[in-house]
């Protein structure tokens, strides 16, 4: 093996070493059980409307998201395209992004990012957007509950998916 072969080769090995850690560190370090715990089971979210968490409801429209997201989180670019590209797919959606800060003074959270479903007003859904590592809309949750494709019986806090997510400090 000659000398430029040589080291041609070890910048290819360390370029796919790299990219394999940086793909782990940026992304796959975040998927996961959105909620291993079952910490969605211990609050009283099925009861929380809109205006608990400080926020206007939407008049005349049927259905309105809050994307709750950290900046720090990668998963949460993600999560804000996809945000974005449902309320592009759905008339009848309006989606409002609530700051960390000013959501966890309503509540206790332990991973974003956060999506909650409220229609009329009521809470329907709490949990990830989509169930794969980029939040991409072929794995939505969302749309198939806004197209009634999915029913819910009840309000529907998913925390067994797997999903993007940062998990939070506890406190």
């Amino acid at each position: 093996m000659s000398g430029k072969t040589f080291w041609a080769s070890v910048l290819l090995l360390l370029w796919l070493v790299g990219s394999a850690a940086g793909f782990y560190y940026f992304f796959a370090s975040h998927y996961g059980i959105f909620d291993p715990t079952g910490q969605w089971q211990q609050q009283p979210w099925p009861e929380l409307e809109v205006q608990q968490l400080g926020l206007a409801p939407e008049a005349g429209r049927e259905w309105q998201g809050v994307l709750i997201a950290d900046n720090s989180c990668s998963c949460s670019s993600f999560a804000r395209a996809h945000s974005k590209a449902l309320v592009e797919q759905h008339a009848n959606l309006q989606i409002t992004e609530l700051p960390l800060p000013l959501a966890q003074q309503h509540l206790r959270l332990f991973a974003t990012p956060v999506f909650l479903l409220f229609r009329h007003q009521r809470l329907v859904y709490a949990g990830p957007l989509a169930t794969d590592l980029l939040c991409s809309e072929q794995q939505s949750l969302i749309s198939a509950l806004l197209s009634a494709k999915q029913q819910l019986p009840g309000v529907w806090l998913n925390g067994e998916s797997s999903a993007c997510r940062c998990s939070l400090p506890a406190g």
